[in-house]
């Protein structure tokens, strides 16, 4: 094995995909910032996908416009979404959603209960209706 395939520090052989070496975290000569490995923790060159010696995946995949984005970005390349908080700021936004739908429907049943009321018949369904509820209330 030549020098060149050898760690400098260690004598341990290189782990192609590594920017430094598996045992001892020295950086191998000219190599490019890694990214580092959720699991394994080895320094992995920038442009691989997962790890070149655990095989971790190094994508994750945007939870607002499911890009697939690496690890080491701290935002979506896609929808430019942070990832930090990302779940909590998603699930604000969808109690947001629900809620302005909840009012949209209440709004519905006011317009609907109103245009019935306006009507002698509709006046007596509703006095019937709630004559109804108030004895469900009663036997409750």
């Amino acid at each position: 094995m030549s020098e060149a395939n050898l760690c400098v520090q260690c004598g341990a052989p290189r782990i192609s995909g590594l920017v430094a070496c598996s045992y001892c975290d020295t950086a191998y000569p000219n190599a490019p910032e890694g990214i580092e490995c959720p699991k394994c923790h080895d320094e992995n060159a920038p442009t691989r996908t997962s790890c070149a010696r655990c095989g971790t995946s190094f994508i994750r995949q945007c939870i607002f416009c499911g890009e697939g984005n690496l690890v080491s970005l701290p935002s979506c390349r896609r929808c430019n979404e942070l990832f930090e908080g990302a779940d909590e700021r998603k699930k604000a936004r969808e109690d947001q959603a629900r809620q302005q739908q909840m009012i949209g429907l209440a709004a519905t049943g006011l317009s609907a209960l109103a245009a019935a009321a306006a009507s002698p018949v509709g006046r007596g369904l509703l006095d019937q209706l709630v004559g109804e509820i108030k004895d469900e209330i009663k036997k409750a």
